[in-house]
This record gives structure tokens, sequence and C-alpha cells, in this order.
């Protein structure tokens, strides 16, 4: 297929406008360097694709559209900010590309799940290859992928995130091209910086007065609301809104709301022999018993610096 080809099959995949010609250039002159060949002496014994200095190749399940989600195993090559997939590894040609740029890589609900989402909020770019070598513009919210085990989902979602990132430069040009043209530019939805606390504790409610535990991620001030602490059914719920940005919180306490924190020690006689933490807010008290005795200072001192722009009142 040559270049022109190339661009002229890519028309329209982004929301019904056009790449810019540089980037559809790149991709091409990037797939075309880094020709996939077989290695003969591999191809039978362990049906491995040689694709020429891959940053990462695997067997991966993706997770269909259809009402049942079925699982379906291919083979994906990541390569110069492109991920591709395979039905096996001795096809000739990669089923499916997904540029990775104006994208967003994070953990899934499951240990060994993770997801590929757009960074901005519409359809991740994506293109089918057809049987006639002909390409089919992707209408996904996100690519639902799932790995052999929790440790090489660990890698996955790192190395993904480095790549995606690494191209981000690509889809600005995009960007500036849509500016130039006077066209409306999607606003990134906020992602939360890096956490200034995070960990298990357990948590007593207003009403019912029983601890459940929960994860808890003290955030700096991402979305305007000032520093806040989230809590989650699991970790990896929490790892979601990181990664994602979306909104996965069972709750949330926003501390400019808070009007005193006081450290709830075991020699005190209400603390009932568990060392937590009291926050009031104007409408009502949270507590919060971490999972270790010894992390209440951690908590408490990571609260109290989050605090400090509220000046509410602090009792160690």
């Amino acid at each position: 297929m040559t270049l022109d080809q190339f661009v002229r099959n890519n028309r329209g995949i982004n929301q019904g406008q056009d790449i810019p010609r540089e980037v559809l250039e790149k991709l091409y002159n990037s797939v075309k360097e880094n020709e996939i060949r077989m290695d003969d002496v591999d191809m039978y014994e362990s049906e491995v694709v040689a694709f020429m200095a891959p940053t990462k190749s695997g067997w991966l399940h993706k997770k269909t559209e259809s009402m049942l989600g079925h699982w379906r195993r291919h083979w994906f090559v990541l390569n110069d900010g492109c991920l591709y997939y395979f039905m096996d590894p001795s096809d000739e040609g990669p089923r499916c590309i997904i540029p990775l740029d104006n994208t967003r890589i994070g953990r899934g609900n499951g240990d060994k799940d993770f997801l590929i989402t757009s960074a901005s909020g519409d359809y991740v770019k994506s293109s089918k290859v057809l049987e006639d070598g002909r390409m089919e513009q992707g209408r996904h919210t996100q690519f639902a992928l799932r790995c052999e085990s929790h440790e090489d989902r660990e890698h996955w979602v790192k190395i993904l995130q480095e790549e995606s990132l690494r191209f981000k430069p690509l889809h600005e040009i995009f960007l500036r091209r849509r500016e130039e043209a006077l066209a409306p530019v999607e606003a990134p939805l906020p992602v939360p910086q890096n956490p200034m606390a995070e960990g298990w504790m357990r948590k007593r409610g207003g009403i019912n007065t029983g601890w459940k535990r929960r994860y808890f991620v003290l955030y700096p001030d991402f979305d305007g609301g000032g520093n806040t602490l989230f809590y989650y059914v699991s970790y990896q719920v929490a790892m979601r809104m990181k990664d994602l940005g979306t909104q996965t919180q069972q709750g949330y306490v926003r501390l400019r709301y808070v009007r005193a924190m006081e450290a709830i020690r075991p020699t005190k006689p209400e603390s009932g022999g568990i060392p937590y933490i009291k926050v009031v807010t104007d409408d009502r008290v949270w507590s919060f018993a971490p999972d270790e005795p010894e992390q209440l200072d951690y908590w408490f001192d990571a609260l109290f610096a989050a605090l400090e722009p509220y000046q509410p009142t602090l009792v160690s």
C-alpha cells in the first residue's frame, strides 16, 4: 500500500474529520520501516511474530461489545505509538490498529483487566483492516483487555501509559489544526494528580455506626473542588479513577468544609481501643481508623498538610 493510499483509506476516521497528513505519514513510515516479518526458526515451534524492535508483544483477551461481552484471544504488538492486534501471530497483517495519541490507559475492575479510553471522552481512534485491504473507522468508546496474570497487566499498563504520553504531541498537532479551522475542541477530562496519601482504612458512618473497610486516596485539588479525601470499595476501583479520570469513588470529603480534626488514641476512653481520626464538617462527623495503628500519624500528618490552606481546628 502506498502512502497516498494509506492517507486516502484513513480519511474521516476521527469523528468524520481527517487526521493531519504529517501524523499519518509518521504512522505509515513507522509501519513501512518496521515491517512485520516471520521468524523462520520460531514460527512453527512457538508461533512468535518477529516485529522489528517491538516495545512489547503478547497474548491478550479483548472483550467484544456484544450484549454478552465475550472475551476473544488475540496477539497484540506495541510498536512506535501504535497497538496492533492479530488473530494469530502467523497472520501477515494486523486486524486492527489503535494509535495511542489522545488515549488513557487504566486498570479495569478485575486484577488482570485494563482499559484503553479516549482522553477527550469521545471514540478511541482505531482502524479495522478489512478483507479487501481498506480500513474501516472504529467506533469504540473503550477497549477492554485482559492479561494472563496481574503482573502482566501491571507491565502492560505501565508501558502503554508511557507510550501514550510519548505520542501526546501528535494529538496536540491535531488540536492546533482544529483551532486554526475554528472547529470546537473537546476539553480534556480532569485526571487526578499524584496522591498525597493512600491506603486502607475503616470508615464509621453517621447513621450506621459499624466500621466498613474502604480504600482511601487523598488528592490535591484537580477539579476545582479543593483538596479531597476519596474512598472506594477496592484498590482496583480507585486506580480506574487515577488512570482514567472516571468518577468511581463511593464517597468523598471536601477538606475545605472541614471545621476540626482530632486524632483519637487508644488511651482515651471514647476510642474503644481503636485509634482513629475524627473529622468534623458542616453536616457530619467522620471517623477513619487506619488498618494498622502505626499508620495513624501517617494519615493525620497527610490530612494536616492538606487542611493547612483552610485553617480548621487541629488536635493531634
